[in-house]
């Protein structure tokens, strides 16, 4: 049953697609269904047996619930319930499931320090000589402006993903959902130049931990971490009008790398 759920909202999604294609059983063959099914009991499995959490008839409710709340396409909605023939059963198994399963895994994944424990060391030697002055190669230098950016001035391009970041220090520890902005290159800048942006873009979390631990020149942040990997600010230059600094980033292990890699069975 799960293959022929997946097939219909499959199917659906593929129809709703603008211009020329392959029929849908060319693109998604029987194989192909098969695989999208057994990898979300993978991951369902390896939540259930690397972490003993199991998917919960409340669980699965829950989400329903959300999605049911804050689907902003409610005839889409209508529409994908209609072809898995106004089932609950199979709304809940074939969107709410993998939603669920797929958001309590990588939050597993993210909050398991035994899987990140050489970045772990790594962000914290790193820290270290910079406390102790010493350079560190990776450094990448950018200046903020201080105050509100000004009408006349264009956001930055930016690609924005919520994620939890997570900073510690002797004096302060902000554990709070904050929007991770990957400010990209200014047109017209080299990438060798100090990139700028304004201060007040970054998350109000984030402006609140650097406000408070980049108070003057050579300070250094606490480690603040992200699912993407790990952050340290080095203050560079301070001044009324802007704040010059130089981030170091340490990724994370692979999330999908991990996750290929467990064999667990979904028996």
């Amino acid at each position: 049953m799960l293959c022929q759920w997946r097939a219909a909202t499959e199917r659906m999604a593929y129809e709703r697609r603008l211009g020329n294609k392959p029929a849908f059983g060319e693109v998604f063959t029987a194989a192909k269904l098969e695989q999208l099914v057994a990898k979300d009991l993978h991951k369902e499995a390896v939540l259930r047996q690397v972490y003993a959490v199991e998917i919960t008839e409340e669980m699965l409710a829950a989400e329903v619930a959300r999605i049911n709340r804050s689907s902003q396409a409610p005839d889409a909605l209508t529409a994908l319930k209609a072809v898995l023939g106004g089932s609950d059963q199979a709304f809940a198994f074939t969107v709410a499931k993998p939603i669920v399963v797929e958001r309590l895994l990588r939050q597993q994944f993210y909050l398991d320090n035994t899987l990140h424990t050489t970045e772990r060391n790594a962000v914290k030697a790193a820290r270290q000589h910079l406390l102790s002055g010493d350079s560190v190669d990776g450094l990448q230098e950018s200046v903020w402006q201080m105050g509100e950016r000004p009408e006349e001035a264009s956001a930055p391009q930016a690609a924005t993903t919520a994620t939890r970041a997570k900073a510690n220090s002797a004096i302060y520890s902000n554990d709070a959902t904050a929007q991770v902005a990957q400010v990209l290159t200014p047109s017209g800048q080299s990438d060798d130049s100090p990139r700028v942006l304004y201060f007040a873009d970054l998350p109000a979390e984030l402006q609140q931990v650097l406000q408070i631990e980049l108070n003057q020149t050579g300070a250094v942040s606490s480690i603040i971490e992200t699912p993407a990997g790990y952050l340290i600010y080095v203050a560079r230059a301070i001044s009324a009008d802007s704040l010059t600094i130089a981030t170091l980033t340490i990724p994370r292990r692979s999330y999908e790398e991990w996750l290929s890699q467990q064999s667990i069975s979904t028996l």
